[in-house]
């Protein structure tokens, strides 16, 4: 999953792609958004294309079918719409080229998974999208990988903050404990419920559920709220420091595995962080490996 476009994003994929192919693993890839076009049709800079090895399972719109330059086997046909067609799957038959769009939706991905693993795939590798963490959710990944980069604002410090919030979100800890059923106003249960401090909330949770129970002083204790997992939480970084200054801890009930954030310091524009200590200061705030995209 990517913290903005050209975090690097691709050229990780690429290179995860050519690891495993040289270990001999069969690897299937899609996207959720659309990835392997040589220039960005939102920004209009250049973009690295994927580059697939013979054996990779794709999935990918019928219409960008013919913009990949393999020798391709169709194996299915399913019916997930997207605005280039059907998604199709098909088998690399020679080393080459591919455009990929896939499915968004949860159930999609879920079902385009098992397909992969019935046509032989060893292992699934999902490009997401930008902000968006659903797709990384453990009913659908087994591991995450975060991309940043020096493409998302100009501001160094804003940058590691940011990077290193998402990272935390990624890696929120089990929750032992069970607790009172959130479907509702989170402030309103709380207060229903004077003496649990542990709440589940249902669904994801937001700035606009938080902030009632943040600037009220109620209730005057320790309070534990779990989430379904980190991909649940749309809380801005300010509303999830204040809950933190006022004793609001987050859980989660399945965790995500986080195993390594990959750093682009050089952005769109050809500005460029590397100089500035931009990897080094990550490698310091964030508790898993980091990389530099350009070197490492």
């Amino acid at each position: 999953m990517g913290m903005c476009k050209n975090a690097g994003k691709t050229t990780v994929l690429n290179a995860i792609l050519c690891a495993h192919s040289s270990e001999g693993l069969n690897v299937a890839i899609t996207s959720i958004g659309r990835d392997g076009e040589r220039v960005d049709i939102v920004t209009g800079t250049d973009k690295p294309p994927v580059f697939v090895k013979k054996g990779t399972f794709i999935a990918t719109a019928e219409q960008l079918l013919s913009k990949a330059d393999i020798t391709q086997r169709i194996m299915d046909v399913t019916d997930v719409s997207t605005p280039l067609g059907r998604v199709v799957l098909v088998e690399a038959l020679s080393d080459g080229f591919v455009e990929l769009a896939g499915p968004s939706m949860t159930g999609e991905l879920m079902d385009l998974i098992q397909r992969f693993y019935a046509m032989g795939a060893d292992k699934v590798i999902i490009d997401g999208a930008v902000s968006r963490r659903s797709s990384a959710q453990p009913a659908i990944c087994e591991a995450v990988i975060l991309c940043t980069g020096a493409s998302y604002c100009a501001d160094r410090n804003k940058l590691i903050e940011d990077t290193d919030y998402v990272a935390e979100l990624l890696t929120l800890k089990k929750s032992q404990r069970c607790g009172v059923i959130v479907s509702g106003e989170l402030i309103d249960a709380v207060r229903s419920n004077v003496d649990s401090n542990v709440f589940c909330v249902c669904g994801a949770l937001t700035d606009k559920m938080l902030r009632p129970l943040i600037e009220s002083n109620y209730p005057q204790k320790t309070l534990e709220l779990v989430v379904q997992d980190g991909s649940r939480v749309l809380a801005s970084r300010s509303t999830y420091s204040k809950c933190l200054a006022r004793g609001i801890s987050l859980w989660v009930q399945n965790e995500m595995k986080l195993i390594f954030v990959t750093v682009n310091p050089r952005s769109a524009t050809g500005e460029d962080m590397e100089g500035i200590g931009l990897i080094d200061a990550l490698r310091q705030r964030i508790n898993v490996p980091v990389y530099n995209v350009k070197e490492d």
